[in-house]
């Protein structure tokens, strides 16, 4: 982990592990400042993720990596996927924790989440309450030659390395999870050699108890290297936020049509202003989750605020 950090992991009663340390995650929501130091009950279904996508304007290129980590369980999940030279790779791979029962300082102002094995995923973050918030990610797997990958490691050898500048100060989403858009600088190497590029970006955090994956829900992230939108429509209420100008407004109401190749999209915000527009479908990738598929589509986004690029995922665990 980053510098020194003091460790004292100890499980009790009801599957509980106690950490105690100098910079400690404080699970599903925030704590008053000054609690950094007090011991943090880690429930077993306690878990944490870190993520980040970009892509170029026209999304002839995009990365997209996410590492989800279970301390309790010792276990994880990285996914990836790299739009490249005209071809995909992706990765969906459940992973033994290489830092077992070791939960990340996710509301530190620094954090580092570090997985190594055959597939190795670094993410490493400064400046969590400020708009100078950046970070960078390193990423080698052996990936899938598609952007359809089975669960399991591939035969492809995908190295990502990338940076990422925030145009706004992180947002706390909703309980548990924080949003930034930004740019990105990346470089993904493959069999066919290094090509960089840079574009809009997102990085997001998220932790707290997980008993499942989650409740129906449509999740829209685009953005272009000034402006950008978070809209996500669930069954108990809707939420997000725009940058417009340099500043973020809450979004209140969500409506999105049904997956389609072009789908509108109508987004209502805390001020009264209204963002109106059309995804259009540029890639469609996905993920092995929970025995099933979770669909991912990349999208080109062209809105009364801007043409924004990004994703539009959904997902419902009854379908």
């Amino acid at each position: 982990m980053i510098g020194t950090r003091r460790n004292l992991l100890l499980t009790g009663a009801g599957g509980l592990t106690l950490a105690a340390c100098a910079d400690l995650p404080f699970g599903s929501g925030d704590k008053k400042a000054g609690d950094e130091r007090m011991p943090v009950e880690v429930a077993s279904a306690y878990a944490e993720s870190v993520a980040l996508v970009g892509y170029t304007e026209d999304l002839a290129s995009e990365v997209s990596v996410r590492l989800a980590r279970f301390p309790v369980a010792g276990a994880g999940t990285l996914w990836a996927v790299a739009i490249i030279g005209g071809k995909t790779f992706g990765l969906g791979e459940p992973i033994k924790l290489s830092s077992a029962a070791q939960a990340t300082p996710v509301n530190s102002e620094t954090a580092l989440y570090d997985e190594r094995g055959p597939a190795s995923a670094r993410f490493l973050r400064h400046h969590l309450s400020l708009a100078s918030f950046d970070g960078a990610m390193n990423v080698t797997a052996p990936m899938h030659a598609t952007g359809h990958p089975p669960p399991g490691p591939g035969t492809v050898p995908v190295g990502i390395e990338a940076s990422f500048s925030a145009i706004h100060a992180p947002v706390l989403a909703r309980d548990g999870r924080r949003e930034v858009f930004g740019v990105i600088d990346a470089k993904v190497t493959t069999p066919d050699g290094p090509v960089a590029f840079s574009g809009p970006a997102k990085w997001h955090e998220q932790s707290g108890d997980r008993t499942a994956f989650a409740p129906r829900f449509t999740y829209i992230a685009v953005s272009n290297r000034e402006r950008a939108l978070l809209a996500v429509a669930r069954e108990d209420s809707d939420y997000g936020f725009a940058v417009i100008d340099g500043k973020t407004v809450q979004v209140v109401k969500v409506t999105v049509g049904p997956m389609a190749e072009r789908r509108s999209l109508k987004v209502v915000l805390e001020d009264g202003r209204k963002i109106a527009g059309t995804l259009d479908v540029v890639h469609e990738t996905s993920m092995p989750v929970e025995g099933r598929r979770r669909l991912s589509t990349t999208v080109m986004a062209r809105t009364s605020i801007g043409d924004l690029v990004g994703h539009a995922n959904d997902w419902d665990p009854k379908a």
